[in-house]
């Protein structure tokens, strides 16, 4: 079995803490890069990590990067195998999820599933050696939340689990937008992902939106001005308590393909193996 790629970046560098000083409960962790110091700050909404792995090492290190901010931890070896069985995951609200996708595809699909199926609270990040379309978009349709390669994992492990802890999204900006493209060629925008309490206008807004129209686009359909959509998205984003306009647009996306109606006879949604 080969170790990941960016393995070796894993055992280098130094690892500091400190305090923010505006933000008792917040904790900075700074990495020794290249480049200086990376600063990201931790949010405590993150209440615990489950690392889900073959590979001792991978475990160790994960759960060593964690050390610093105090966040609970729970380790889970798993068999090396195409049908890798995850156990029941009592994921709670804030928890993440953390896979180690060093299986071939289908498995790593299957083990996600699993876990969605089992522990349907859970929030899941995976870990890859690379992000095809191929690889992530089933995983996307399932409803993992975040996607990132070993070689950024040094960097953007702690961020990611900070955002996908929160309900947002950490899906590389390149292939969200190709994944968005290859849903909205269906013609058909996805229904919000939750109820949530919308002025007529805003509502106005959301339809086109979840069509991925720009702010331009927009103005022009509901003849008002570009300054006024940007105030109706800005608040809209803040009610599904996500960052960008992209991340609602797959939240809604995979509530729906996760919801009864639609995933009726599929547990994960649809089938199409298209996306």
């Amino acid at each position: 079995m080969s170790q990941p790629a960016g393995k070796s970046s894993w055992t280098k560098g130094q690892v500091g803490s400190g305090r923010l000083p505006a933000h008792g409960a917040a904790r900075m962790i700074c990495y020794n890069c290249r480049n200086g110091y990376r600063k990201a700050v931790i949010s405590t909404s993150l209440r615990r990590v489950y690392l889900l792995s073959p590979h001792e090492f991978v475990l160790e290190e994960l759960g060593r990067w964690l050390v610093q901010p105090g966040i609970p931890t729970e380790r889970i070896r798993l068999a090396y195998s195409l049908t890798p069985r995850p156990g029941r995951v009592g994921a709670t609200q804030g928890s993440v999820c953390v896979v180690d996708a060093c299986f071939p595809p289908v498995a790593t699909a299957s083990l996600v599933n699993e876990l969605l199926d089992s522990s349907p609270g859970a929030l899941i990040l995976v870990l890859a050696e690379q992000l095809s379309e191929s690889f992530a978009f089933p995983l996307l349709r399932a409803g993992v939340k975040g996607l990132l390669t070993y070689a950024h994992a040094r960097r953007q492990f702690l961020p990611a689990l900070t955002a996908v802890s929160k309900g947002g999204y950490w899906v590389p900006r390149v292939l969200l937008t190709l994944f968005l493209d290859t849903l909205l060629s269906r013609g058909a925008a996805p229904e919000p992902a939750r109820r949530t309490s919308l002025s007529r206008r805003e509502q106005d807004v959301l339809d086109p939106l979840l069509l991925n129209f720009s702010n331009k686009e927009i103005a022009a359909r509901l003849n008002i001005s570009e300054r006024t959509v940007k105030f109706h998205v800005s608040n809209l984003l803040a009610k599904f308590q996500v960052q960008r306009r992209a991340d609602l647009i797959l939240q809604s996306f995979q509530a729906q393909s996760l919801s009864p109606a639609v995933a009726a006879g599929s547990p994960r949604g649809p089938k199409d193996p298209s996306v």
